[in-house]
C-alpha cells in the first residue's frame, strides 16, 4: 500500500480516503495534508475569524461594501451580489439607519 506524508504533522500515513480528503487537482488525488490537520486548521480558522469578528457575521463586513451596496444594491440589480456575499440589502440598511 502506497504511503503519503502530511505536510502539516508529518506524520506517514497511507494514502488512502481514510487518511486524506480527496483533490481533484492533485496528482495522487489527495490534499496535502491528512484529516486530522485539515480539521484543526478549519477550527482554529473559524475561532480566529469569531474572535475577529466579535461573534457576529455582521461585524467583520467591511464598511466599503456595505457603502457599495447602500448605493447600488437595489437599484442595480446587484442583490444577488449582497447575497453572495452573505448579507441582505435589507441588513445593511438596518445597520445603518
Amino acid at each position: 500500500m502506497k504511503s503519503k506524508k502530511c505536510l502539516k504533522c508529518e506524520n506517514e500515513l497511507p494514502a488512502t480516503k481514510d487518511y486524506f480528503y480527496r483533490h481533484k487537482g492533485r496528482k495522487d488525488g489527495l490534499q496535502a495534508y491528512c484529516k486530522k490537520c485539515m480539521v484543526a486548521d478549519a477550527k482554529q480558522k473559524y475561532k480566529d475569524k469569531k474572535k475577529q469578528s466579535g461573534g457576529t457575521k455582521r461585524s467583520c463586513w467591511t464598511k466599503e461594501e456595505d457603502e457599495y451596496l447602500l448605493k447600488y444594491g437595489e437599484f442595480d440589480g446587484l442583490t444577488s451580489v449582497a447575497y453572495g456575499l452573505g448579507r441582505s440589502y435589507s441588513a445593511v440598511v438596518t445597520r445603518y439607519s
